[in-house]
C-alpha cells in the first residue's frame, strides 16, 4: 500500500465516522518504519578454536569443599596429556567478576609448580585450600587453571581457561543454639486459645541473647482449599527469656487467640532473633500453620436400600492430622431402620497412629517431647446389622474430624 493510497483510506474511514455533517477533515499521513536491521553474529568454529590449543584430561573437573574460619584441607587432581607432545602445567587461580564472593589466591597452594608434563604421561597435584581465620561466612568460588590455553570469551575481558576446574568453598561457622521445632501445624477453633511451645538450647559456653517477634514476610501463600492468612501481632502473645545461658535449654511460648470471625488457614513465623553467628537468618524461623475448623450443624446424611438381606454392614473412617491428630478425630452416629432409630454399638473400632521419630528433629529432647511424634491418626467403626428389616435405611454423621470414609455393604 503507497501512501497516497493510505491517506485515502484514513479520510475515507474519519468521513463515516463524522457522519455527513462533517466538512473539514485533517489529512493524516502514514509513515512506514523500515524494519530494524538484524544484528550480526558472528559464526563460532569450535574446531577451529581448539586448533591451537591443547587439551589434558583433568579429574576431578569441581571440588566443594566445607570449612569453618582457620582450617585446611588437601585434596588430590589428577592429570594426563594424550598428546604426542609435551605440555607446561603451571596451576594457578583465576576469578571471574560475577563470581559473589572469590577464594583469594593466598588461600591455596599446590605441591608443584611449573613443569612439564610429557607426552602419554600422567602426574598428580596436591592441592591445599586454607580459610584464615577472619574470614567471614559464606560461599567462595574459583577457577584453577593449569595451563596457559585459552580462548576468546563472549562478553568478557577474560578468556577461557581450556584445561580447568572450578573450586567452591563453603565458609561455615557450626551454629551453637538448637531449635526445635521448626514448624508448627495444628487444627484450631475460632475464638479459641492455644499455646505453642519452642525449645531452644545453647550448646556454647558463652550467653547467647535473643528476641523473639512475630514476623510477617513478603512471601505470598496460597492454598487450593482453604483462605491463607496472616496471624495478627495482637492476637499472638510470645514469652520468652532475653538471655538464654551456657549449656542450658529455654522455652518460647507462644499463645494465638483465634479470632471468631477466623476461617481457613492461619499462618506466621516466629523469628527467635538468637545472637549466634552459625545461623542463618532463615533458619531461626519457626513457622506456624494453623487450620481453622468449624464443626459442621448439620450430619451428613446417607440413604440406602435393603431388600431380602442377611446382612448390612457400615464402615465409617475419619482422618486428621498433626499435632492434635488424636483429639480431634471423632464423630457422631445416628442409624435409622424402616421402623425407626435403631440403638446399635459399633461391633468393631480400629485406630491407626501415624508416627515419626523426634531423633529426626533437631534436637530430639525426650524430656520435652519424648521421642515419637504423633503425625496423623485414622479411626474406624464398623457396625454389623443382622437380617436387617427390609426397606428404606438411614446413615446420619457429623464429624468433628477433617475428613471421613463411609461404606455401606449389604448381603
Amino acid at each position: 500500500m503507497n501512501k497516497t493510497l493510505a491517506s485515502m483510506l484514513v479520510l475515507l474511514l474519519l468521513g463515516v465516522a463524522a457522519g455527513s455533517s462533517a466538512k473539514v477533515v485533517e489529512e493524516v499521513k502514514v509513515v512506514s518504519v523500515p524494519p530494524p536491521a538484524p544484528i550480526p553474529v558472528e559464526k563460532v568454529d569450535i574446531e577451529k578454536m581448539y586448533e591451537n590449543v591443547t587439551r589434558i584430561v583433568i579429574e576431578p573437573r569441581y571440588k566443594h569443599l566445607r570449612l569453618t574460619p582457620g582450617d585446611e584441607k588437601t585434596f588430590t587432581v589428577k592429570l594426563k596429556n594424550p598428546n604426542n607432545r609435551d605440555v607446561a602445567v603451571e596451576p594457578r587461580i583465576v576469578t571471574f567478576p560475577f563470581f559473589e564472593n572469590v577464594v583469594d589466591e593466598s588461600w591455596v597452594s599446590f605441591d608443584k609448580g611449573k613443569f612439564v608434563l610429557k607426552a602419554e604421561e600422567k602426574a598428580e597435584i596436591k592441592v591445599t585450600v586454607k580459610v584464615p581465620e577472619d574470614a567471614e561466612k559464606g560461599y567462595y568460588n574459583c577457577i584453577i587453571a593449569f595451563t596457559n590455553d585459552t580462548f576468546p570469551m563472549p562478553y568478557s575481558a577474560k578468556p577461557f581457561y581450556v584445561n580447568q576446574m572450578s573450586l567452591s568453598v563453603n565458609v561455615w561457622i557450626p551454629p551453637k543454639v538448637k531449635i526445635y521445632p521448626r514448624f508448627i501445624d495444628d487444627r484450631v477453633e475460632a475464638g479459641g486459645s492455644y499455646e505453642y511451645r519452642i525449645y531452644v538450647e545453647n550448646t556454647g559456653d558463652e550467653p547467647v541473647k535473643m528476641d523473639p517477634e512475630l514476623f510477617k514476610g513478603e512471601e505470598v501463600y496460597y492454598d487450593p482449599f482453604s483462605p491463607v492468612s496472616w496471624m495478627d501481632e495482637s492476637h499472638v502473645t510470645i514469652e520468652a527469656p532475653s538471655v538464654i545461658q551456657p549449656q542450658s535449654k529455654a522455652v518460647v511460648k507462644v499463645k494465638v487467640s483465634v479470632p471468631s470471625t477466623a476461617k481457613g488457614v492461619l499462618r506466621g513465623t516466629i523469628k527467635l532473633n538468637v545472637e549466634d553467628p552459625g545461623l542463618d537468618e532463615w533458619l531461626q524461623r519457626v513457622e506456624l500453620n494453623l487450620r481453622v475448623y468449624e464443626k459442621p450443624s448439620e450430619p451428613f446424611v446417607k440413604v440406602f436400600r435393603v431388600d431380602n438381606a442377611t446382612k448390612v454392614t457400615v464402615k465409617i473412617s475419619a482422618s486428621s492430622y498433626g499435632r492434635s491428630a488424636e483429639k480431634s478425630c471423632d464423630f457422631d452416629v445416628k442409624m435409622f431402620s424402616p421402623s425407626g432409630v435403631l440403638s446399635v454399638k459399633p461391633s468393631k473400632l480400629v485406630e491407626e497412629v501415624g508416627v515419626t521419630l523426634s531423633e529426626s528433629k533437631l534436637p530430639p529432647w525426650e524430656e520435652a517431647e519424648g521421642i515419637y511424634t504423633v503425625t496423623s491418626y485414622r479411626k474406624t467403626e464398623i457396625y454389623t446389622i443382622e437380617n436387617p428389616e427390609s426397606g428404606n435405611w438411614k446413615v446420619e454423621i457429623l464429624p468433628s474430624c477433617e475428613s471421613f470414609t463411609l461404606s455401606v455393604e449389604v448381603e
